[in-house]
């Protein structure tokens, strides 16, 4: 019987231990002034939280192109952490001050809430698209515009050893 009450009781405490996490939303934006005609990314980041949120409504840009989401959990010392980001591509069509609302989540233990960010877009008459720094595609890999034989006449010669004389065998 004490056995049992011992495992209720250490079920219990992991539990309220897993569940004593503090959740938290947050919002962040690649870049916070733009160029008109281009992109910026929208990074909501929740911690420790379930449920889903609702995107922020957007006054002054627009959403381009679609979703991403990562999710990672944590075990450590018998504790839980979560994290989910969702990212969304915003594009400035018209300069001016632009906002993006808070982004509510009702969970079960709280309502949370982010503060709403400011963007500002800049006149851009020279059409300059500049590349989002969030946006890893053009940084994964080297390319090289050239040939191969252009390669080989920047890789210095290696030093290479004398040639060792051949050694005559003869049999016995």
């Amino acid at each position: 019987m004490k056995q049992i009450l011992t495992y209720i009781l250490l079920g219990i405490l992991s539990l309220s231990s897993a569940y004593s996490q503090e959740s938290k939303i947050t919002a962040k934006v690649s870049k916070d002034t733009i160029l008109a005609g281009n992109q910026i990314s929208l990074t909501i980041s929740l911690e420790n939280v379930d449920g889903e949120i609702v995107k922020p409504e957007l006054i002054g840009l627009e959403y381009g192109g679609g979703i991403s989401q990562s999710t990672s959990m944590q075990y450590i010392n018998g504790e839980m952490k979560k994290n989910v980001q969702y990212t969304y591509t915003l594009i400035a069509k018209e300069p001016g001050n632009w906002s993006i609302g808070p982004v509510f989540l009702d969970d079960e233990k709280s309502a949370l809430e982010t503060p709403p960010i400011s963007v500002v877009v800049l006149p851009n008459p020279d059409g300059i698209i500049e590349e989002d720094g969030n946006n890893l595609d053009n940084n994964l890999f080297f390319q090289w515009g050239g040939d191969l034989k252009s390669i080989e006449d920047h890789i210095p010669d290696s030093p290479q050893e004398p040639a060792k004389p051949k050694r005559k065998l003869k049999k016995i």
